[in-house]
């Protein structure tokens, strides 16, 4: 599990701030795996510069989820801060946004359109191809991008309008919200209306016609709109097409915000926070606020924004991302809007933090403003005392990790991990069954309805791992695809273990088996997860634990080195092991090695010689 606690020090009309950090963690953390680590950077987007590749702690292997890759890149090259500090990014963020750009064309179909899973799909996405055509319409200030694709993906997106302006969806909905629930189409117009108003400035007369039509059917049904989510991005959709009736949107949405202490923002009301993810808000929460923030400065209302921005960043992951695909890409380009806006002279500023009986100081200035600046605390620490002083703008983020054996209080999914009785100690078998869980207590609302309404979740991810020593049976992926719903399947890295894509799941479970065979001998593994989640809502998941047949360190050396009695202690280790929960996974020490075959002249030659050549390689060198 990590936990990020970040902070926005704006010292530019105040001259100091103080406040304190808890590091809270749950009771049952596996002992030995608590970190804490401290980062402060002098740019609100310096943790996401950073680190591009991994904004998202999700895997990418959809048409939007290289999108969700590439669009940082955009936003970054976009950026008019710290230009001369960021010369080393700006060449990463253009070659990551060429190779983003080819990899996004295996999803473009024969009529020009986009979707999830490129020729897998039955038709293109609506909302995809919008998606799409916004995003390389900004790309192409920056890269070589074929008119044709833009071209293509528009004359395939605009005869799609229905005679009332509104865009609906005609392919796979991966994403149920988009769709706006009581709204009828609300957010998937507003969104077309934005791309469409990106990829053409000024609009030819034909694109021009069909914002109007969308334009006019939003502002229209303005009065009804009380959902959050469209109407935050509704609002900015009318304020990009300078309507009339934009001041009416924004005074409504004003009406609809949250605001506590020194922070503003927009949502369903139903704020999470459990030990399990630490989440304070959904991913919709933090995509409609940022829509509001884009707003704000649309309307330059700079001061008026911080507060949103001062949200924004507390809801950010480790590496400048958020939740999901769309939370980081509008969240994204909302911050990076404002932080634009945001400049100061001479920055310097001061950061005091005092951990337990120790201190350590750090100081922002304009030559080290896109530098992040990382240090480890002691693993123990349960308490930061953080004071700034000076002028500028800099984030200070408090970030821990810690493991922990739990499902999750209210899983979203069953899960059922099962080894099949033709596993043994050389080849695993694991079917894993899964299936929608009804939560009778959800309300019907934009964040919850797709759970009720349609009995299916948004596009979900199955992630399973293998235990230490085990790799994946290539040739028995394809067969992944044979089971109802599986659109995609992965391999993770080094093949130690399979992502597998579902388009949706129901209560009707699904049972893919995942095969593996051993390639290295680990003795006392310890359990591997199987992980099930919503793409576009993280929280509801569901995580369980299973175990490879037991080995011990006699399992895995050769007869005749090993000595019984040894061999007799492993395996009363190992039952304690089975009944700890706590059990940490390990490789066989050198000490234990040679207590497992002293009996053996050969092999006790051997270790004397390793350990002599190892002294003596030290020794010299």
């Amino acid at each position: 599990m990590t936990v990020n606690k970040a902070l926005l020090l704006d010292l530019r009309s105040e001259s100091s701030f103080s406040t304190s950090i808890n590091i809270t963690t749950p009771p049952n953390i596996v002992n030995g795996s608590r970190a804490v680590i401290v980062n402060v950077i002098g740019d609100v987007l310096g943790p996401a510069v950073t680190d591009l590749h991994n904004l998202l702690e999700l895997p990418t292997g959809c048409g939007e989820q290289n999108m969700a890759k590439l669009v940082p890149n955009i936003v970054l090259m976009e950026y008019p801060k710290n230009k001369n500090q960021l010369s080393d990014a700006m060449g990463a963020a253009k070659r990551n946004s060429e190779t983003g750009y080819q990899q996004q064309l295996n999803y473009r179909r024969q009529d020009g359109s986009f979707s999830a899973f490129g020729t897998r799909d039955e038709s293109g996405s609506t909302w995809l191809t919008a998606f799409v055509i916004k995003s390389l319409a900004e790309a192409s200030r920056h890269i070589d991008v074929e008119p044709e694709v833009l071209k293509g993906a528009l004359e395939w997106l605009i005869p799609l309008q229905q005679a009332n302006g509104s865009f609906s969806e005609v392919g796979t909905v991966n994403n149920e919200a988009m769709q706006g629930g009581a709204s009828q189409g609300v957010p998937l117009t507003a969104y077309v209306t934005i791309a469409l108003l990106t990829v053409q400035r000024p609009p030819t007369a034909k694109v021009r016609n069909v914002v109007n039509r969308a334009v006019d059917f939003l502002a229209s049904g303005l009065d009804n709109i009380e959902e959050f989510y469209s109407l935050a991005i509704t609002t900015y959709a009318l304020h990009l097409a300078d309507h009339p009736l934009r001041d009416a949107a924004f005074y409504k949405l004003e009406g609809k915000a949250n605001v506590e202490g020194k922070e503003k923002w927009w949502s369903s009301g139903e704020m999470k926070r459990t030990h399990e993810t630490f989440i304070d808000s959904l991913p919709l929460d933090v995509e409609a606020t940022s829509y509001a923030l884009l707003t704000y400065v649309s309307r330059d209302l700079t001061r008026d924004a911080l507060p949103i921005m001062q949200w924004l960043v507390r809801q950010r992951n480790q590496y400048g991302g958020f939740q999901s695909t769309q939370d980081t890409v509008v969240g994204m380009t909302a911050l990076a809007a404002l932080a634009g806006k945001l400049t100061t002279t001479d920055p310097q500023v001061n950061v005091r933090l005092i951990y337990g009986a120790r201190g350590k100081n750090l100081q922002v200035t304009r030559s080290n403003t896109m530098l992040l600046q990382r240090f480890e605390l002691p693993s123990d620490t349960e308490k930061v005392e953080l004071t700034a002083s000076g002028s500028g703008v800099a984030v200070v983020q408090v970030t821990y990790h810690y493991n922990v054996r739990v499902t999750g209080p209210k899983p979203s999914f069953s899960l059922d991990p099962q080894l099949d009785i033709t596993t043994d100690a050389n080849r695993l078998r694991l079917t894993t069954c899964t299936g929608l869980v009804h939560n009778v207590d959800l309300k019907k609302n934009l964040v919850h309805f797709w759970y009720i309404a349609g009995n299916s979740s948004n596009m979900a991810v199955m992630d399973v791992s293998l235990p230490s020593g085990y790799i994946v049976d290539n040739d028995l992926i394809p067969g992944l695809y044979d089971y109802t719903g599986v659109k995609l399947v992965e391999k993770k890295p080094d093949d130690s273990g399979v992502v597998v894509y579902f388009d949706f799941l129901t209560p009707t479970e699904v049972c893919p088996t995942v095969v593996a065979y051993r390639v290295n001998k680990v003795a006392f593994q310890k359990a591997s997860s199987v992980r099930v989640y919503d793409y576009y809502d993280t929280s509801r998941q569901a995580r369980q634990f299973y175990k490879a047949l037991p080995a011990t360190l006699c399992d895995i050396c050769d007869l005749d080195e090993c000595d019984p009695g040894q061999c007799e202690q492993q395996i009363i280790e190992l039952n304690r092991q089975q009944q700890d929960p706590e059990d940490i996974e390990r490789p066989a020490t050198v000490t234990e090695v040679a207590a497992g075959v002293m009996s053996s002249p050969t092999t006790l030659l051997t270790v004397i010689t390793f350990l002599a050549t190892t002294l003596l390689h030290r020794h010299y060198y």
